[in-house]
């Protein structure tokens, strides 16, 4: 008996795509990348693949690869599906991707974290001011 393999939804940008993407499903065979959406496929060595943050507001995870036509990628949908996708990734390519995800998102949480002490050192301002003012 033969396991089902895990297709993942994705959103598909690469040359002859609209500019808005497309809906699409990717899957490893062996370790070889498969990406199949409505009129366009890529199959892509893993090796070739790299990961990144990007998207409308620069928080969403992007797969990406270089074709003869130009750059492509796909965004996987939240942390979640990232981390289920380097999980059932072949073991070579799940090394490299589990690295430039935990490379981001330490960076993330650095921000986050840089970015509560601004709003609680304001926020400290802003009461100090209104006591000095009240006495």
């Amino acid at each position: 008996m033969r396991l089902p393999i895990a297709k993942f939804k994705v959103l598909l940008y690469g040359p002859g795509i609209p500019s808005g993407g497309i809906k699409a499903r990717a899957h490893f065979e062996a370790s070889v990348l498969v990406v199949q959406g409505k009129g366009h496929w890529f199959t892509v060595h893993g090796e070739s693949l790299s990961l990144k943050t990007g998207g409308y507001d620069g928080r969403q995870w992007l797969l990406c690869w270089d074709t003869p036509a130009g750059p492509a990628s796909l965004i996987l949908q939240g942390n979640d599906a990232v981390e289920l996708f380097i999980k059932l990734a072949p073991p070579e390519i799940a090394k490299k991707l589990k690295r430039a995800h935990s490379s981001h998102a330490g960076k993330a949480g650095l921000r986050r974290f840089w970015g509560v002490l601004f709003i609680l050192l304001i926020l400290l301002l802003i009461l100090f001011l209104f006591d000095q003012l009240t006495v």
